[in-house]
């Protein structure tokens, strides 16, 4: 029989961070951080038994920097929810840090239900680019339904003149490959 894993609160400083962790974290903490002012911490960090981080790293760093940004507010953030994996044993452990990251990138967008959302949610006020979209991401996917919407191929960048900016490639939309129609 499996045992489950103990989920318990601790305090974010004593959780400490894996020192051989492949994954470069630093360019989300800030979408993260955000999230988290503005969602709430939702999504608990995974450790060992040690309180060696396990999964959850930029979730940890982006806790520490809004305790450092506003010391005033530092304690809403002090106890988190933390899953204890004493189950596994330390390869296992190893294999499921990198595990988690790999099966992340796996995942995919379905383009027609991802503009639907963006779309009806725009209008609420959320500004995406708080948490990792770019404006050329949300433009395309509040105007336009393509497959290819977020695709880096999908846009180049002016290199000389104009806005120096980002322009789209004009490419067919979801729903003019279906009918035939063009703009």
């Amino acid at each position: 029989m499996t045992k489950t894993p103990m989920v318990t609160q601790l305090d974010v400083e004593s959780l400490i961070p894996y020192e051989f962790n492949p994954r470069k974290n630093e360019q989300a903490i800030d979408a993260v951080a955000n999230s988290i002012r503005q969602f709430g911490f939702l999504v608990p960090i995974v450790v060992d038994q040690n309180n060696l981080i396990v999964c959850g790293h930029t979730r940890h760093a982006a806790l520490l920097r809004l305790m450092a940004e506003d010391p005033e507010t530092a304690e809403q953030y002090r106890m988190v929810n933390v899953v204890v994996a004493e189950h596994l044993t330390p390869d296992q452990l190893r294999a499921f840090r990198l595990i988690d990251n790999k099966t992340a990138e796996i995942a995919t967008w379905d383009f027609d239900l991802l503009s639907k959302e963006i779309g009806e949610l725009y209008e609420s006020g959320i500004e995406f680019q708080q948490f990792g979209w770019s404006q050329e991401e949300i433009d395309c996917l509040h105007s336009v339904v393509s497959d290819d919407c977020l695709q880096p191929a999908h846009y180049e960048t002016e290199k000389e003149g104009g806005m120096g900016g980002i322009t789209f490639n004009r490419k067919q939309s979801v729903k003019e490959a279906r009918d035939g129609s063009t703009r």
